[in-house]
Protein backbone atom coordinates (compact mmCIF):
# COMPACT_ATOMS: atom_id res chain seq x y z
CA UNK A 1 0.00 0.00 0.00
CA UNK A 2 3.06 2.64 0.59
CA UNK A 3 4.23 1.83 -3.14
CA UNK A 4 0.99 1.60 -4.84
CA UNK A 5 -0.78 4.82 -2.97
CA UNK A 6 1.59 7.49 -4.20
CA UNK A 7 1.30 5.90 -7.83
CA UNK A 8 -2.43 6.32 -7.88
CA UNK A 9 -2.46 9.49 -6.55
CA UNK A 10 0.10 10.54 -8.80
CA UNK A 11 -2.30 9.42 -11.63
CA UNK A 12 -5.37 11.17 -10.31
CA UNK A 13 -3.17 14.04 -10.03
CA UNK A 14 -2.38 14.21 -13.39
CA UNK A 15 -5.88 13.98 -14.51
CA UNK A 16 -7.04 17.05 -12.30
CA UNK A 17 -4.36 19.22 -13.57
CA UNK A 18 -4.94 18.63 -17.35
CA UNK A 19 -8.37 19.15 -16.69
CA UNK A 20 -7.79 22.53 -15.11
CA UNK A 21 -5.10 23.08 -18.23
CA UNK A 22 -7.95 22.06 -20.63
CA UNK A 23 -10.11 25.30 -18.88
CA UNK A 24 -7.04 27.84 -18.73
CA UNK A 25 -6.45 27.10 -22.58
CA UNK A 26 -9.96 27.59 -23.46
CA UNK A 27 -10.33 31.06 -21.40
CA UNK A 28 -7.36 32.29 -22.98
CA UNK A 29 -7.08 30.92 -26.01
CA UNK A 30 -10.81 30.37 -27.07
CA UNK A 31 -11.45 27.59 -29.84
CA UNK A 32 -8.34 28.00 -31.50
CA UNK A 33 -6.28 27.57 -28.40
CA UNK A 34 -8.43 24.49 -27.57
CA UNK A 35 -7.73 23.05 -31.21
CA UNK A 36 -4.12 23.31 -30.37
CA UNK A 37 -3.89 21.58 -27.46
CA UNK A 38 -6.02 18.94 -28.40
CA UNK A 39 -3.59 17.96 -31.08
CA UNK A 40 -0.75 18.71 -29.14
CA UNK A 41 -1.78 16.44 -26.78
CA UNK A 42 -3.00 13.99 -29.04
CA UNK A 43 1.00 13.75 -30.47
CA UNK A 44 2.37 14.07 -26.83
CA UNK A 45 0.26 10.82 -25.89
CA UNK A 46 1.96 9.27 -28.97
CA UNK A 47 5.24 10.68 -27.15
CA UNK A 48 4.73 8.79 -24.01
CA UNK A 49 3.58 5.22 -25.09
CA UNK A 50 7.80 4.34 -25.82
CA UNK A 51 8.34 6.67 -23.05
CA UNK A 52 6.31 4.41 -20.76
CA UNK A 53 7.59 1.31 -21.97
CA UNK A 54 11.41 2.31 -21.12
CA UNK A 55 9.95 2.95 -17.87
CA UNK A 56 8.62 -0.04 -17.01
CA UNK A 57 11.68 -1.80 -18.48
CA UNK A 58 13.58 0.07 -16.92
CA UNK A 59 12.05 -0.47 -13.36
CA UNK A 60 11.69 -3.91 -13.84
CA UNK A 61 15.10 -4.76 -14.61
CA UNK A 62 16.27 -2.35 -12.16
CA UNK A 63 14.36 -4.27 -9.70
CA UNK A 64 15.99 -7.26 -10.65
CA UNK A 65 19.54 -5.98 -10.08
CA UNK A 66 18.65 -4.65 -6.78
CA UNK A 67 16.89 -8.32 -6.09
CA UNK A 68 20.17 -9.75 -7.04
CA UNK A 69 22.07 -7.18 -4.44
CA UNK A 70 23.91 -5.02 -7.06
CA UNK A 71 23.61 -1.78 -6.67
CA UNK A 72 25.81 -0.63 -9.08
CA UNK A 73 24.20 -3.15 -12.16
CA UNK A 74 20.90 -1.18 -10.60
CA UNK A 75 22.34 2.23 -11.55
CA UNK A 76 23.30 1.29 -14.94
CA UNK A 77 20.03 -0.61 -16.11
CA UNK A 78 18.82 3.18 -14.75
CA UNK A 79 21.65 5.17 -17.19
CA UNK A 80 20.82 2.86 -20.03
CA UNK A 81 17.08 3.52 -19.88
CA UNK A 82 17.74 7.26 -19.81
CA UNK A 83 20.02 7.05 -23.36
CA UNK A 84 17.82 5.25 -25.11
CA UNK A 85 14.92 6.76 -24.25
CA UNK A 86 16.32 10.08 -24.41
CA UNK A 87 16.79 8.95 -28.18
CA UNK A 88 14.19 7.82 -29.44
CA UNK A 89 11.87 10.81 -27.84
CA UNK A 90 14.92 12.86 -29.40
CA UNK A 91 14.00 10.97 -32.91
CA UNK A 92 10.00 10.83 -32.78
CA UNK A 93 10.48 14.54 -32.02
CA UNK A 94 12.70 15.59 -35.22
CA UNK A 95 10.02 14.27 -37.25
CA UNK A 96 7.22 16.18 -35.28
CA UNK A 97 9.24 19.42 -35.37
CA UNK A 98 10.18 19.06 -39.62
CA UNK A 99 6.07 18.50 -40.66
CA UNK A 100 4.08 19.83 -37.61
CA UNK A 101 1.58 20.86 -40.63
CA UNK A 102 1.12 17.24 -41.83
CA UNK A 103 1.20 15.85 -38.36
CA UNK A 104 -1.59 17.98 -37.01
CA UNK A 105 -3.61 17.56 -40.43
CA UNK A 106 -3.76 13.93 -39.80
CA UNK A 107 -4.63 14.22 -36.30
CA UNK A 108 -7.47 16.52 -37.09
CA UNK A 109 -8.06 16.82 -40.50
CA UNK A 110 -10.39 19.43 -40.38
CA UNK A 111 -7.78 21.67 -38.32
CA UNK A 112 -7.61 24.91 -40.12
CA UNK A 113 -7.31 28.50 -39.79
CA UNK A 114 -5.77 30.25 -36.34
CA UNK A 115 -6.38 26.87 -34.88
CA UNK A 116 -4.02 25.37 -36.99
CA UNK A 117 -1.17 27.65 -37.15
CA UNK A 118 -1.22 27.91 -33.38
CA UNK A 119 -1.29 23.67 -33.43
CA UNK A 120 1.75 23.80 -35.32
CA UNK A 121 3.63 26.12 -33.01
CA UNK A 122 2.79 23.78 -29.97
CA UNK A 123 4.14 20.95 -31.86
CA UNK A 124 7.69 22.41 -32.77
CA UNK A 125 7.42 23.76 -29.06
CA UNK A 126 6.51 20.77 -27.19
CA UNK A 127 9.68 18.37 -29.28
CA UNK A 128 11.67 20.51 -26.62
CA UNK A 129 10.30 19.14 -23.78
CA UNK A 130 10.62 15.26 -25.25
CA UNK A 131 14.50 15.11 -23.44
CA UNK A 132 12.97 16.40 -20.55
CA UNK A 133 10.11 13.43 -20.37
CA UNK A 134 12.29 10.88 -21.15
CA UNK A 135 14.70 11.74 -19.01
CA UNK A 136 11.61 12.29 -15.90
CA UNK A 137 10.11 8.56 -16.63
CA UNK A 138 13.11 6.91 -16.53
CA UNK A 139 14.40 8.60 -13.17
CA UNK A 140 11.21 8.04 -11.40
CA UNK A 141 11.70 4.26 -12.97
CA UNK A 142 14.66 4.37 -10.43
CA UNK A 143 12.77 5.71 -7.49
CA UNK A 144 10.24 3.72 -7.91
CA UNK A 145 12.07 0.34 -7.87
CA UNK A 146 13.87 1.42 -4.59
CA UNK A 147 10.46 1.74 -3.24
CA UNK A 148 11.05 5.50 -3.08
CA UNK A 149 7.98 6.14 -5.33
CA UNK A 150 6.91 9.30 -3.02
CA UNK A 151 9.35 10.82 -4.82
CA UNK A 152 7.60 10.26 -8.19
CA UNK A 153 4.44 11.68 -6.56
CA UNK A 154 5.98 14.65 -5.14
CA UNK A 155 7.85 15.46 -8.63
CA UNK A 156 4.29 15.34 -10.07
CA UNK A 157 2.81 17.65 -7.54
CA UNK A 158 5.66 20.16 -8.43
CA UNK A 159 5.67 19.80 -12.22
CA UNK A 160 1.74 19.60 -12.59
CA UNK A 161 -0.19 21.56 -9.89
CA UNK A 162 2.63 24.10 -8.81
CA UNK A 163 4.48 24.55 -11.94
CA UNK A 164 2.13 23.88 -14.90
CA UNK A 165 -1.34 24.28 -13.46
CA UNK A 166 -0.60 27.46 -11.04
CA UNK A 167 2.09 28.67 -13.56
CA UNK A 168 -0.45 29.09 -16.67
CA UNK A 169 -2.87 30.47 -14.36
CA UNK A 170 -1.32 32.99 -12.93
CA UNK A 171 -0.19 34.04 -16.33
CA UNK A 172 -3.21 33.00 -18.40
CA UNK A 173 -5.60 34.85 -15.66
CA UNK A 174 -3.52 37.20 -13.53
CA UNK A 175 -1.18 38.43 -16.00
CA UNK A 176 -3.36 38.30 -19.35
CA UNK A 177 -0.46 36.43 -21.48
CA UNK A 178 -1.80 34.63 -24.42
CA UNK A 179 -2.11 31.48 -25.10
CA UNK A 180 1.22 30.52 -26.54
CA UNK A 181 2.61 31.80 -23.17
CA UNK A 182 0.46 29.29 -21.56
CA UNK A 183 1.95 26.19 -23.95
CA UNK A 184 5.34 27.37 -23.09
CA UNK A 185 4.75 26.77 -19.34
CA UNK A 186 4.17 22.89 -20.14
CA UNK A 187 7.49 22.51 -21.27
CA UNK A 188 9.40 24.67 -18.99
CA UNK A 189 7.56 22.57 -16.22
CA UNK A 190 8.88 19.36 -17.65
CA UNK A 191 12.44 20.89 -17.76
CA UNK A 192 12.37 22.36 -14.48
CA UNK A 193 11.52 18.80 -12.76
CA UNK A 194 13.61 16.80 -14.87
CA UNK A 195 16.59 18.93 -13.43
CA UNK A 196 15.43 19.06 -10.09
CA UNK A 197 14.78 15.19 -9.92
CA UNK A 198 17.48 14.06 -11.62
CA UNK A 199 19.59 16.33 -9.34
CA UNK A 200 17.49 14.01 -6.32
CA UNK A 201 17.96 11.46 -8.10
CA UNK A 202 22.03 11.46 -8.16
CA UNK A 203 22.04 13.02 -4.90
CA UNK A 204 20.37 9.58 -3.03
CA UNK A 205 22.24 7.15 -5.52
CA UNK A 206 25.69 8.88 -4.09
CA UNK A 207 24.01 8.28 -0.58
CA UNK A 208 23.57 4.61 -1.47
CA UNK A 209 19.79 4.13 -2.31
CA UNK A 210 19.97 1.53 -4.01
CA UNK A 211 21.98 -0.13 -1.01
CA UNK A 212 19.85 0.46 1.32
CA UNK A 213 16.52 -1.23 -1.16
CA UNK A 214 18.71 -4.13 -1.26
CA UNK A 215 19.18 -4.00 2.48
CA UNK A 216 14.95 -4.14 2.65
CA UNK A 217 14.94 -6.45 0.50
CA UNK A 218 17.15 -8.75 2.05
CA UNK A 219 15.15 -8.12 5.39
CA UNK A 220 12.18 -9.11 4.10
CA UNK A 221 13.71 -12.29 2.33
CA UNK A 222 14.67 -12.91 6.18
CA UNK A 223 11.57 -12.39 7.71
Amino acid sequence: LEIGAPIAAQESLKHVARTGLVVIVFAVGGPAGILAYTIGSKMLSLAIVPATAFQQATQSLTSQRIGEGSSKEAEKMVQTGIAVAVTTLVLFGAGQFLFPARIAGLLVPSASGAGLELAVDFLRLLVLSYPAVAVLFIVEAGFNAAERTTVSFYGSVLQYLLLRLGGAAVLGFVLGKSVEVVFTVIVVSDAIVAVVLTTYYLYCVRNDMFGRAIKNVSEDVSR
